[in-house]
């Protein structure tokens, strides 16, 4: 499975060090160029998203400043409707706005590319309460 990764932050490396083998890291959005270990080919560095080659991936991660994430979304599900989207928390920082695009999307008819497209919002293990409740138990 070929993926992209938006973003090179702390959160973004968490994930990438948290991919499993059958998922390959194809593609980095960054603006830094100080990126190193995060570039070993075939990875290649894109500026924007919309340099992605998007008929080469399987999925996109967004893990960039929260302020980006719902133009981000937004962009990439115009352009390549049917590939998956992760997006670290939180889609947007206005609520309104993450409810607004939240409530669009629902209201896509299902049987078009459009109304298929994954859209999962979440975080990674630190905060998910699953596996926050599966420590606590395995501690006591």
């Amino acid at each position: 499975m070929k993926l992209a990764i938006v973003g090179t932050g702390r959160w973004a490396r968490n994930i990438i060090a948290s991919l499993p083998p059958d998922m390959e890291l194809t593609a980095v959005i960054s603006s830094r160029t100080d990126l190193g270990a995060l570039l070993v080919p075939p990875r290649m560095l894109y500026r924007d998203v919309d340099e992605l080659p998007f008929d080469d991936l399987d999925g996109i991660i967004i893990a960039n400043e929260a302020s980006k994430h719902l133009d981000d979304v937004n962009f990439i599900r115009a352009e390549t409707p049917m590939t998956p989207i992760f997006v670290e928390k939180p889609l947007s920082m206005d609520l309104l706005d993450a409810k607004d695009a939240a409530s669009r999307w629902n209201s896509l008819d299902p049987t078009t590319p459009e109304g298929r497209t994954v859209v999962l919002v979440d975080h990674t293990q630190l905060f998910n309460q699953n596996l926050i409740e599966l420590k606590a138990q395995l501690d006591g």
